[in-house]
Order: C-alpha cells, then structure tokens, then sequence
C-alpha cells in the first residue's frame, strides 16, 4: 500500500492530515532530521513530502537519499510561507509535485 508522510510546517501537516496522510512539524533542524531518518526507517512510507523551509535544513540529507536511490521518494513542495503555497491550492500543489492527486 502506497503511504504518505509530511514533515513541514504545522498548517501543511493539519493540511495533509485531513486527507489521511500522516505528518510531523519540527521546530529545529535536530527535529527535522530525527523525523526524516525516521520516516526513511519506516518500510510502509513511500512518498516522504517536505515543506521548502524544513528541506533547507536537510538538504545534504536528502541530497544524498536522491543518489542513492533509495525508498521513499522525496518530494519537496512550497510550505506555508511560499509565494507559490499562496497562488495555488494545497491539493494543486501535492499533484504538481507528485504527479498524483491524493
């Protein structure tokens, strides 16, 4: 089965959480980092979605999680901060990112 997981800013996670996806809102890069490699544990997990601002924080992280090739696929998307996050829809934002609607 197909899992989600966000880790963003608290209104993306509430956002997500209304269409069933599971989330976590870091308050600092340790706390980022704990939940993306605890997300990358996880074997259910296979689109990992992370707000602009918390991927700035593990950029290397994830850089290095693209080379490898590895499961889950991450995608970065605008957060709520975003001039993009403003101009478009949550959903219309998750389907240009991924490629699916949710």
């Amino acid at each position: 089965m197909l899992k989600f997981f966000c880790i963003g800013d608290v209104d993306s996670c509430t956002g997500f959480s209304l269409a069933g996806v599971e989330g976590e809102a870091p308050e600092g890069a340790e706390e980022a980092l704990d939940a993306f490699e605890a997300a990358l544990c996880d074997p259910d997990v296979s689109i990992l979605i992370i707000t602009e601002e918390i991927a700035i924080w593990l950029q290397d992280r994830i850089t290095d999680h693209r080379i490898s090739g590895g499961r889950p696929m991450v995608v970065e998307i605008p957060g709520n901060l975003s001039d993009e996050f403003r101009s478009s829809s949550l959903m219309e934002s998750i389907r240009q990112a991924i490629g699916i609607s949710l």
